[in-house]
């Protein structure tokens, strides 16, 4: 089956006059934006997006650095609290009049000290929040550490003393 040139003129002049028609049609539609100035305005749109995200980006990154400082704190806290462990342990020792009590209750507190410390380890291990929900419940749990903490240095302090 062999075409004619005629044929093959008849076939191709629709679609170089339908393509010719998508570039003029793409031409009118960008231009009638700019005449209106649609495209002003998506511009506008886009940026105050971006000036909202960045806002954002730049509250987490605050947040973040506020939740690693809290960490940091709190895992030297645990770190001072396991070394007076440690003394009423030597303390504990030298006294020949440690009741069972006294040393069951020091085993306890380490134990609970060695368990905080694996708590904020496995939180400071995890990838950073990325978003605020994540970082309240980041910051949530660090504070109920700190506060377990504080109840584990009065016990401590306590044990001290009975000594």
């Amino acid at each position: 089956m062999r075409c004619s040139v005629n044929q093959v003129i008849l076939l191709a002049a629709p679609m170089l006059v339908l393509a010719g028609c998508a570039s003029v049609s793409t031409f009118m539609h960008e231009t009638g934006d700019l005449t209106s100035g649609r495209t002003a305005q998506m511009q506008r749109d886009a940026q105050a997006k971006q000036d909202v995200a960045l806002a954002r980006n730049a509250s987490l990154r605050d947040q973040l650095a506020s939740l690693n400082a809290q960490s940091g704190r709190l895992k030297t806290q645990l770190g001072t609290a396991g070394t007076e462990l440690r003394k009423v342990n030597a303390r504990l020792a030298q006294n020949a009049g440690a009741t069972q009590a006294q040393r069951d209750e020091y085993r306890r507190l380490a134990d609970k000290q060695r368990t905080l410390q694996r708590e904020l380890d496995t939180a400071r291990a995890g990838p950073p929040p990325a978003n605020a929900s994540a970082v309240a419940e980041q910051k949530a749990e660090l504070d109920r550490l700190a506060a377990e903490k504080d109840v584990l240095e009065r016990q401590v302090a306590a044990l001290n003393e009975g000594l």
